[in-house]
């Protein structure tokens, strides 16, 4: 898919972020009348942006600023993986026209900055209940959603100079350093894999450290564990592969088709504690924390070539509910062929959703 420049003079770059999606209204930027406002409905979203909205004010500022015109000096911001609300990411990528010859490192670290001061700026004002230098609790609105994101929510990992072409076959042509006037290398189109993984903690006995990272699961203890492993597998596979995936496709989607390939499935589980203090069976170490009994991190990974939307919190649920011992492993693939929403179980919050990783075909951002 071929993109005409608006301008001559720019040159794109590639981009990979990472972030917690608490505090923010999802990837994508909702336009001057839908973040850090109050929008026409009455909705306060002031101090709340979305991913794109904060790394476009930290283009801004880098750039020169708006007042300066830095509005100029950069476009066809197109990203990946549009996440949703509260769902975070290991690694994105996105790419961005820009009016600017620079290395990439010097990208990274001018926007880093900016990240960081804008929202310890954030914090600064007067409707903000903490301030620079004092502690900085996290504060939340009607919703649920933090009001405030704070200063290591947001880092850009790594730019390139993007490939100026891709062909048909998605191999990429080497050009000199002269930018043509077109140019049809996307993020979002030439991505070959997107890997989600799905956090949920079992038997939760009030871990602290997980509020907005997992699904966390509270005690229905019974003989067994509280989610049968073997069963989730066995369901698993039945989706697997090029299928039509409406029974787990999300009500707004704006896909064309519900077909989507899906690569693979693995459902791992550990002791919880073990994430923060490696080896749990040493015996130097609390008797609580070699307690066999103690939170289970149960983890979901998922590799597809893209996905619908919301498609891959729908699936989680309907894995979790065999698990729970609601439904049959078999049943899944009964639903997946229904085709139908409805027949499907509940979706699962998207506290514990990541994006793990995005792959480019021979381009490794």
């Amino acid at each position: 898919m071929a993109l005409v420049r608006t301008s001559e003079g720019y040159r794109r770059y590639a981009f990979s972020i990472k972030y917690n999606g608490t505090a923010f209204l999802g990837f994508s930027y909702q336009g001057a009348l839908g973040e850090n406002c109050i929008t026409p409905n009455g909705t306060d979203l002031r101090g709340i942006y979305s991913v794109e909205g904060k790394v476009r004010a930290a283009f801004d500022a880098l750039l020169g600023g708006i007042e300066n015109g830095s509005k100029d000096q950069y476009e066809n911001f197109q990203v990946s993986s549009r996440t949703d609300k509260g769902v975070h990411a290991w690694k994105n990528t996105f790419h961005v026209d820009v009016k600017r010859d620079w290395e990439g490192a010097k990208f990274v670290k001018g926007l880093n900055f900016h990240l960081i001061r804008h929202a310890r700026d954030q914090i600064d004002k007067k409707h903000h209940r903490a301030r620079r230098g004092q502690g900085i609790y996290p504060t939340y609105n009607s919703s649920g959603l933090l009001l405030h994101s704070t200063e290591n929510d947001i880092r850009l990992t790594k730019c390139l100079l993007a490939p100026l072409k891709q062909i048909e076959n998605k191999h990429f042509m080497s050009y000199d350093n002269i930018q043509p006037q077109f140019i049809d290398w996307n993020a979002r189109f030439t991505a070959i894999s997107r890997t989600y993984t799905y956090r949920i903690i079992t038997d939760d006995d009030g871990v602290p450290f997980e509020a907005n990272n997992a699904w966390r699961i509270n005690r229905y203890r019974t003989d067994t564990a509280i989610l049968d492993l073997k069963s989730m597998r066995i369901a698993s596979q039945y989706l697997l592969g090029y299928n039509d995936f409406s029974s787990f496709r999300g009500k707004n989607c704006s896909r064309s088709s519900p077909f989507v390939n899906i690569q693979a499935i693995d459902i791992h589980s550990s002791l919880l504690a073990s994430c923060y203090f490696g080896v749990v069976e040493d015996p130097l170490l609390p008797t609580h924390i070699n307690d066999k009994n103690m939170s289970q991190l149960v983890t979901i990974t998922i590799r597809g070539e893209s996905f619908l939307y919301r498609q891959v919190r729908n699936m989680i649920g309907c894995l979790v509910a065999v698990g729970h011992g609601q439904m049959k492993p078999e049943d899944v693939r009964e639903i997946l062929l229904a085709k139908d929403r409805d027949q499907a179980p509940a979706m699962a919050p998207a506290r514990g959703l990541f994006l793990a990783n995005v792959e480019h075909k021979e381009f490794a951002i």
